[in-house]
């Protein structure tokens, strides 16, 4: 069996995901097919900004950004901790670290400032408890 075909095998497991997912009330993560619209869709006009070109093969496309960053999120907020066990600069800072999941995941996973941002803001949160 190839690489390919072990990678799709490990989404067999989205029926668990749904599972967890209700047994903790929290909402349905998503449909996949949405994500893989999103990123069929290339979002760069030919009259757009430069800077926004290049975000775009960096960070991916924002459509598809947005939607997985805002499902990590949904997921977050629900969970027992979220509103009453962390603080402020840990809620802010795991939301940016989601914000950065979704840029590797339909961006350039190679790019390492996403890497060095996401420890950055583990970082921060690490200042606080020591």
């Amino acid at each position: 069996m190839d690489e390919t075909s072990e990678h799709v095998e490990d989404y067999s497991h989205v029926s668990e995901t749904r599972r967890v997912s209700e047994h903790y009330a929290l909402p349905h993560i998503g449909s996949l097919a949405a994500i893989e619209a999103a990123l069929r869709h290339p979002s760069t006009p030919a009259s757009r900004h430069p800077l926004l070109v290049e975000r775009e093969f960096t960070h991916g496309n924002f459509s598809a950004t947005a939607l997985i960053a805002q499902r990590f999120k949904d997921v977050a907020r629900n969970t027992p901790n979220w509103g009453s066990n962390l603080t402020d600069i840990q809620r802010e800072s795991l939301e940016a670290i989601f914000t950065k999941l979704a840029r590797i995941l339909s961006g350039n996973p190679h790019h390492l400032d996403h890497w060095r941002d996401i420890e950055g803001q583990a970082h921060l949160v690490s200042e606080t408890l020591e």
